[in-house]
């Protein structure tokens, strides 16, 4: 590839790939905590007949944590619901030209979501959770969090997309 944007487009690569190994591994330990944690909260209320107060509470901010966080490398692998049955049946071209376009959506509305949730976070600062006390922009930092990540890695896919190169070309020139 012989485009001035090699430079921004490899450097978005690393930055996104290291960001979607992060995430991975985040998910997991989200997924066991979660995991551990219903499993505590069955067996209390079931078995023990002695519920515990914190769980459910836990394992709403674990959802929020993994949603958001497993959102961003399913994006990553473009492995989001997409409806391509028309897109599909369109020329190369114009297939390509529509990939753009979506990508430059995605990219809108993750900015738009950031820059409103913004807001959202200066009230979740004054609020704590009903049983842990934790505080809640500590839960809430998930959506922005992955949201963020969505976004570096919807600017790469839409600069690969826009200059026409494959990840696996990068690979090798790399």
């Amino acid at each position: 590839m012989n485009h001035a944007l090699k430079p921004v487009i490899t450097v978005l690569k690393h930055i996104s790939d290291f960001l979607d190994l992060i995430c991975r591994k985040a998910c997991l330990i989200i997924g066991i905590v979660l995991v551990v944690d219903l499993f505590l909260g069955v067996f209390t209320r079931f078995i023990l007949s002695a519920p515990l107060s914190f769980t459910e509470e836990i394992a709403r901010y674990c959802m929020l944590w993994f949603a958001f966080i497993g959102g961003s490398v399913e994006l990553k692998k473009a492995g989001l619901i997409s409806f391509t049955f028309l897109v599909d049946k369109l020329n190369p071209k114009a297939k390509r030209v529509m990939e753009i376009i979506d990508t430059l959506l995605v990219i809108v509305f993750l900015v738009i979501f950031l820059y409103v949730g913004k807001d959202a976070m200066k009230v979740f600062g004054f609020g704590k959770a009903s049983i842990t006390k934790i505080n809640l922009a500590w839960t809430a930092a998930g959506i922005y969090v992955g949201t963020a990540i969505m976004l570096i890695h919807s600017v790469y896919q839409l600069l690969l997309k826009v200059t026409g190169t494959e990840a696996a070309q990068l690979e090798k020139e790399g």
